[in-house]
């Protein structure tokens, strides 16, 4: 595999965030480019995408992980919203909490996308299952309500850039899939949603890209390296088993 093979995930991070605000991360930048030369995520490879595509022509599949997704979103919107709700600095905690927020509208978007891309589905039923995914602001606290130590802070920013990572290149193998099952009359309406989608994603890499620009900074170098290539390699993991297996339950969709 070439150097830029294996680089691909990280130098499209890297011109995503540049085309938003122009700015370098040296730090993170050289961390992440470690990290994919290293242990290269699956959703960089040839292969992943054919799986992928191969998978997505299947409607009663791509169905399933739309639906996945909205549950997922809203999910995640409400353990962001938690955990943000927890952290001492008021910017960093107001970044997490508007990330909850853009979850929570994902999470209504992708609702949305499926009965757009297969109209035969809209029921009371799918729609009442859709709504339930969405939180309600503010969320009920969880069982943990200390500050986190900076540790504890440091690592689930370098889970949730490498997640969102993950989210945006996902995001852009499933539009095309999107718009190939959709009617012509809804391509339109569905092409704007996830791409709106996709422009979320990149802000949610750039605050997390600079906690993790700031910690390099303040001398946390060496860790930042080593444990942004152990999550990689987790994550690497994690989704190879998640394209090998069906999305649940896909079969009552279509």
């Amino acid at each position: 595999m070439s150097d830029i093979a294996k680089d691909f995930i990280s130098h499209l991070t890297i011109a995503a965030l540049k085309g938003i605000d122009g700015k370098a991360r040296p730090f993170y930048e050289q961390a992440l480019q470690g990290a994919c030369s290293s242990v290269p995520p699956p959703y960089s490879m040839q292969w992943f995408g054919e799986t992928f595509r191969r998978k997505g022509r299947d409607a009663s599949w791509f169905a399933g992980l739309l639906v996945s997704d909205a549950h997922m979103e809203g999910y995640s919107a409400g353990r962001l919203w938690q955990y943000g709700e927890r952290i001492a600095d008021p910017g960093l905690s107001e970044g997490m909490l508007r990330h909850a927020r853009d979850e929570a509208k994902h999470s209504q978007l992708f609702g949305r996308v499926v009965v757009d891309v297969f109209p035969q589905l809209k029921s009371a039923a799918l729609s009442e299952q859709l709504a339930s995914f969405v939180p309600q602001f503010p969320v009920a606290a969880g069982t943990l309500t200390d500050a986190p130590t900076f540790e504890e802070l440091l690592n689930s920013l370098i889970l949730i850039n490498l997640y969102e990572i993950k989210a945006l290149v996902l995001g852009q193998l499933l539009l095309p899939l999107a718009l190939a099952h959709a009617p012509e009359a809804n391509k339109r309406r569905v092409s704007k949603m996830l791409e709106g989608i996709l422009r979320d994603e990149v802000y949610h890499v750039r605050y997390s890209a600079d906690f993790i620009e700031a910690a390099c900074a303040a001398g946390h170098q060496a860790y930042v390296f080593s444990a942004l290539e152990e999550f990689q390699k987790t994550l690497n993991v994690v989704t190879e088993a998640e394209l090998n297996d069906a999305v649940e339950s896909n079969e009552i969709y279509l």
